[in-house]
């Protein structure tokens, strides 16, 4: 998950995107959450990428890490999908 929060503020640091998940979660989660007022669009739109995320309303994202059967070049994409969602969107 470092991995992928270290390119998203890389690759996604302009987006208007918060992470809702602490940092006592994240250090023991396989999980992370974001807030961004057109989360269902978004989660929508990385579907049709083959990205697969959770929706909660009002405005919250889940991306899930299984580190059993995840790639570094499955979350070097997922990060691209997400920022060229974000900037579709925005």
């Amino acid at each position: 998950m470092d991995f992928f929060l270290e390119r998203l503020g890389d690759f996604c640091s302009d987006a208007q995107i918060e992470v809702a998940t602490s940092s006592e979660e994240l250090s023991r989660s396989a999980q992370i959450t974001f807030r961004h007022d057109r989360a269902q669009r978004i989660a929508d739109a990385l579907f049709v990428r083959d990205v697969l995320v959770d929706y909660a309303e009002p405005d919250l994202l889940r991306l899930s890490f299984a580190p059993s059967w995840l790639r570094y070049v499955d979350i070097w994409e997922a990060t691209e999908q997400l920022h060229t969602t974000l900037h579709e969107i925005a």
